[in-house]
């Protein structure tokens, strides 16, 4: 993401507000609902009330769509990524980092991906997300804090993304449906098989120069685009459900149809909690 690339441009057809009618959608929690054994799933959504609902509700909407259709009760307790998680994160079945353009909300972001990867807390990362969860595997592995986005910290020393701009024969900006590619064997393969469409905004890809060493750590790249050369999605294979994809599955999910990848998300949230 970059500046003015804030919130993808939104189908008119998928930008239905959340439902909170009992049964048919998500509730929005208040911070101090989904306590520990509450009968709704609880999905912590890092962003801010506004954000996820007035300015760019179609990630809640998405969520309410899986839900229905798994016959889930759902809430959703907003978390800013600029204020501390306390016990947030402990509180909630699955956590969703979602996409954006403001990089105050990335170190709070990067923080949660470190503790839900450490806490085997069902995770999904959306654009940004998949960024900052990718970015909380390397700080990991690498032992340092110091990683961190280009975008984000210009003069980190080890960067996990940079610009597409500049590798050879990469776009500045890829924006737009474009098809994504899932490897066979992984986890996204078996949940959208070899090709899938996807809605892209992004100007940053994953540093070529740690791919190599982020897969031997166990950061599977189970998804590029049609060339095979831009990182589109990630699994940790020790972890029960880590995914991100760089694109925006929210804008393709809809009542009555909703996203795998959301669907999956869900699944693995109910699997937890009964565990």
């Amino acid at each position: 993401m970059a500046p003015g690339d804030d919130f993808p441009a939104i189908d008119p057809a998928l930008n239905s507000s959340p439902r909170a009618a009992p049964g048919a959608g998500p509730a929005m929690a208040p911070a101090a609902a989904c306590p520990i054994g509450a009968a709704p799933l609880c999905i912590a959504l890092l962003g801010s009330r506004r954000d996820q609902l007035d300015v760019y509700p179609a990630i809640a909407a998405a969520l309410g769509d899986a839900a229905d259709a798994l016959s889930l009760r759902l809430d959703i307790l907003f978390a800013s990524p600029r204020q501390p998680l306390g016990d947030t994160l402990d509180r909630a079945d699955g956590v969703l980092l979602p996409g954006g353009a403001s990089m105050a909300n990335v170190a709070g972001q990067i923080a949660a991906a470190r503790y839900t990867l450490d806490n085997a807390i069902p995770t999904l990362g959306l654009c940004l997300g998949m960024q900052t969860m990718a970015t909380a595997v390397a700080q990991r592995m690498l032992g340092s804090a110091e990683v961190n986005l280009a975008e984000a910290e210009p003069l980190a020393p080890i960067k996990s993304f940079v610009p597409l701009a500049e590798t050879a024969g990469r776009p500045h900006h890829r924006l737009g449906d474009q098809t994504m590619l899932s490897v066979p064997g992984s986890r996204m393969h078996a949940l959208l098989g070899d090709r899938s469409g996807m809605r892209y905004n992004h100007r940053f890809q994953l540093n070529p120069a740690l791919k190599q060493s982020l897969e031997n750590y166990g950061l599977r790249i189970s998804a590029t685009d049609d060339s095979g050369a831009i990182a589109d999605g990630i699994e940790f294979t020790g972890h029960d459900f880590y995914l991100g994809v760089q694109g925006h599955p929210e804008l393709s999910s809809a009542r009555g149809r909703p996203h795998p990848l959301l669907m999956a998300f869900l699944t693995a949230a109910a699997r937890r909690r009964k565990g």
